[in-house]
């Protein structure tokens, strides 16, 4: 440590294994000690990096979210569904398609549900178990950044599905595929609240979803469901 400065003299790569976040601090690294929120780093004995991700939360922020898609789709096409996916409908062969394939699976999580699920935090600020007396100047703060933030960065992604489903019926061209899958449920959300009001495209998409024997065998067996309650 020359003249006050510190340099490190080597770096060692720790695997993940050995790392964790409390559970209630989602946005801490402990070391995995054996006890519930694991041993806090020692200063000056580890460099930590952090990626900037649109979750904001680091525990959110990893690739094995968005990764177990593409395993369980091409595993669950592969084998368990091969009896009824005689035909690859689940999960395209062509070059091209299977980047298109990709692209939407990683897009509904990674792009469009971490605004989704941020609107959905800001707009319960003014309800339980916010405090009463805090209730109103919370759900204004909550309304402002809704209207002012969230609203604005959606709109784009709006108008960026209703182009695209221009190209076709679905969203990896004119043939159902688990990207349709995956997509469905944002735009479930989406138009729960409204959002896809000017979006006749992406309403015309879900009603295919709905009109599915699939769709509607789920819902015979799990009953409807209500994404506003």
């Amino acid at each position: 440590m020359p003249r006050g400065i510190w340099l490190p003299k080597a770096f060692h790569k720790r695997p993940q294994r050995w790392f964790q976040t409390p559970q209630f601090q989602g946005n801490t690294i402990t070391l995995i000690d054996g006890s519930q929120d694991g041993a806090a780093l020692q200063p000056f004995g580890w460099i930590l990096h952090k990626h900037r991700a649109k979750s904001g939360w680091l525990a959110e922020s990893g690739l094995f979210r968005i990764l177990a898609w593409s395993y369980l789709f091409k595993n669950l096409s592969a084998r368990d569904l091969a009896e009824y996916d005689a035909q690859g409908m689940f999960m395209p062969t062509d070059f091209h398609a299977r980047q298109q394939y990709r692209y939407w699976l990683h897009y509904a999580e990674g792009s469009l549900m971490p605004l989704l699920v941020m609107k959905l935090v800001f707009s319960r600020l003014g309800q339980p178990p916010i405090p009463w007396l805090l209730r109103p100047v919370a759900g204004a703060i909550g309304k402002g950044v809704q209207r002012e933030y969230l609203d604005k960065q959606i709109a784009p992604h709006c108008e960026f599905l209703e182009q695209h489903l221009n190209k076709g019926s679905w969203f990896v061209g004119n043939d159902f595929s688990a990207a349709d899958i995956q997509m469905s449920f944002p735009l479930e959300a989406m138009a729960a609240r409204g959002a896809l009001d000017d979006c006749p495209k992406l309403r015309g998409f879900l009603q295919r979803i709905h009109a599915r024997p699939g769709y509607q065998r789920a819902l015979e067996q799990g009953g409807p469901y209500d994404l506003l309650s």
